[in-house]
């Protein structure tokens, strides 16, 4: 796998990065058998539908159906109503619940922060669950599974989010012409940034005084979590008071120093897919965001990109990014 040039974070400790693997077909319990076979530990069981695999090199995995219906039982009180005994039929119940919403609920596995020099190991367990069939995005036209990286900055410092950010905003369009499935392009999940956010990031005269300035920004064009980037874990972890003067879904964020890219396909049941191939593309948003010259650049020439455009039939923008790295 390849790593990145900066490694290691401010305090000298490397750099972590956490997965999410969204799929279908494989339940929670084979998923969870999935992770200790590449990470061993101890693998728990909440119920049917949430596995733990705790005490692993890395710390805690989390294996569940991505229903809060399920997961947090709330079926149980309208089984109740129906004068179902939830209580003695639990477990049958729950098996029956799991072979109804096996096509339409996603598993999800959920990784610890791991480090980057262990990376090999997220593509064994890539492997692992395409040898036991796991479906993944392609597979069916109402399958919009991603695969999430949490990724921890070099440091916490306004300049290093900023840079971060605005390197990501500018490689969007090109991330998503290599190849987003139509099912999460039409879906709410990874909903593009507003126009006008983008305008005033790129702006050469935009210079926030403080990371509450950005994440005030941030949140009054994007006051939710359905971007190809989310930022308010990254928020919510740095600047807590900024989220709440915002009417974002606040029960459902956690805070995390990382950026929450949620772009990827997660296409488990391609032969041809990996990870290695989405973690690449994110090494561009790191590549760019060291490159302070070639960002202000990019910036500037997407301000003409839109103005040509206005005009006359331009160059795309995918196709400019392109060669600004240096792959035409």
């Amino acid at each position: 796998m390849i790593l990145p040039d900066i490694r290691e974070k401010a305090d000298g400790s490397e750099r972590r990065v956490g997965l999410e693997f969204e799929f279908a077909k494989l339940g929670p319990e084979e998923a969870a058998d999935a992770v200790y076979a590449v990470f061993g530990g101890d693998v728990r069981k909440k119920n049917n539908f949430v596995y733990t695999i705790e005490e692993t090199a890395y710390g805690k995995f989390t294996v569940e159906m991505d229903a809060s219906m399920l997961k947090e039982k709330r079926y149980e009180h309208y089984l109740s109503m129906l004068g179902v005994d939830v209580t003695e039929d639990a477990e049958r119940i729950e098996r029956i619940l799991l072979g109804l919403t096996a096509d339409l609920v996603p598993c999800e596995i959920v990784t610890p922060p791991l480090p980057f020099s262990s990376l090999n190991e997220a593509e064994d367990l890539r492997s692992k669950l395409h040898m036991l069939h796991a479906m993944g995005t392609r597979a069916s036209f109402t399958y919009a599974f991603g695969l999430h990286l949490n990724v921890e900055p070099p440091d916490t410092e306004l300049e290093t989010i900023k840079a971060y950010l605005v390197s990501f905003l500018l490689l969007e369009d090109w991330i998503r012409q290599r190849g987003v499935d139509l099912t999460r392009v039409l879906s709410p999940y990874i909903d593009t940034f507003p126009g006008k956010y983008l305008t005033m990031v790129f702006d050469e005269g935009y210079h926030p005084e403080s990371i509450e300035e950005l994440a005030d920004d941030y949140m009054t064009y994007n006051p939710t979590r359905n971007r190809p980037m989310d930022m308010l874990p990254m928020f919510l972890e740095l600047v807590p008071d900024v989220l709440e003067r915002h009417p974002v879904e606040h029960h459902l964020i956690k805070g995390r120093p990382a950026f929450h890219y949620r772009l990827p396909d997660c296409r488990l049941d391609d032969p041809g897919w990996t990870v290695a191939q989405e973690w690449e593309v994110w090494l561009e948003v790191e590549r760019l965001a060291r490159d302070h010259e070639r960002r202000e650049a990019m910036c500037r020439d997407w301000f003409e990109a839109r103005r040509i455009k206005e005009r006359i039939l331009g160059v795309p923008w995918p196709e400019r990014v392109e060669q600004w790295l240096g792959r035409s």
